[in-house]
């Protein structure tokens, strides 16, 4: 039959196991071991009792004596206190394990709860007068934007301007038209519109920067 010291795996768990006050019970090592292999693997009293007391199992079972030395153990006021703690603490472990491991849903009910608790927090800090950092500063700057109490888009006034208008002869593009027509890189249509050829016929003055119309005195 094989004892508790054949698998090193059960053994450390539990010692793993051991009770945070484990040291002020007055039980010895194999008794503590035989209590908290029965709760960890949840195994029967004389299994337990057995794997740990090989010397009273015939063909892997209790004998008549080792029945009456497990009923007379688990009897025992000590070990039945320590077995009721070792059930509450290893059930706590339990929980605590489940607690932590499982998934919260992310409402946005909760994400404004947060962001509420966050913000309140960042104000208390600036109303107390509290001495921030770069880094602290520019995390409560991330708040406050976040919930709108700082605008990122920010209007801009465009005071009134002056423009002073180019004179002809310093035009650029002028010039550069200019030199396209003369080069014959573009064509001047004025000089072929009819339109243009009968308006000076019938006294118009063809001046880019100042066309007007000056009336025939003939007519007048």
């Amino acid at each position: 039959m094989k004892t508790i010291e054949d698998n090193k795996e059960d053994e450390e768990k539990i010692l793993l196991h051991r009770l945070p006050d484990d040291e002020k019970w007055n039980l010895d090592k194999n008794s503590k071991d035989l209590m908290a292999y029965m709760v960890l693997f949840q195994t029967t009293k004389q299994k337990a009792y057995a794997l740990f007391h090989p010397e009273y199992c015939v063909m892997g079972k209790l004998n008549g004596a080792g029945i009456q030395q497990c009923e007379q153990f688990f009897s025992l006021a000590k070990n039945k206190n320590y077995l009721k703690a070792l059930r509450l603490h290893v059930a706590s472990l339990i929980k605590g394990f489940k607690e932590g491991g499982k998934s919260v849903e992310i409402t946005d009910t909760r994400k404004d709860k947060a962001l509420k608790s966050l913000l309140n927090k960042a104000m208390l800090l600036i109303e107390d007068g509290h001495d921030l950092d770069a880094d602290g500063l520019k995390t409560v700057t991330e708040i406050f934007r976040k919930v709108g109490l700082i605008k990122d888009d920010v209007e801009v006034q465009i005071h009134p301007q002056r423009y002073l208008p180019e004179q002809c002869r310093f035009c650029r593009y002028k010039s550069f038209v200019e030199s396209a027509v003369k080069e014959q890189a573009i064509e001047d249509e004025c000089s072929v519109c009819k339109a243009m050829q009968f308006a000076k016929e019938n006294g118009f003055i063809s001046d880019p920067t100042n066309f007007y119309v000056e009336k025939n005195k003939k007519n007048n």
